[in-house]
């Protein structure tokens, strides 16, 4: 079961980032990065997830199935706290993204 749950965790983040509508917020302080990432699973709105990624690993933090907008507002909310926090963040395209 645990190989399972490894396996499904490590497949998600891999399959999101091969979609080319998502939307990826790079954020900066100092030499530390984080990544605010909202990915879709079609090309349509939703289904959708907000995935953080930092020096620990990657997290979803928020998902919608019907909720149109939602994963949006939530990853804008989310890029502005961390900018609040001193965090520099910009909006990517997918050929952007530096490696950790």
């Amino acid at each position: 079961m645990k190989l399972v749950a490894s396996l499904v965790l490590f497949w998600v983040p891999l399959a999101a980032m091969a979609n080319p509508n998502n939307v990826i917020f790079e954020c900066t302080h100092g030499k530390a990065k984080r990544t605010i990432e909202i990915a879709y699973e079609t090309d349509a709105a939703v289904p959708c997830a907000v995935n953080y990624t930092k020096s620990e690993g990657t997290k979803t933090l928020w998902s919608a199935q019907n909720n149109e907008g939602y994963c949006e507002a939530k990853a804008e909310a989310f890029v502005d706290k961390q900018s609040s926090w001193g965090w520099d963040c910009k909006q990517l395209d997918n050929q952007q993204v530096s490696p950790n």
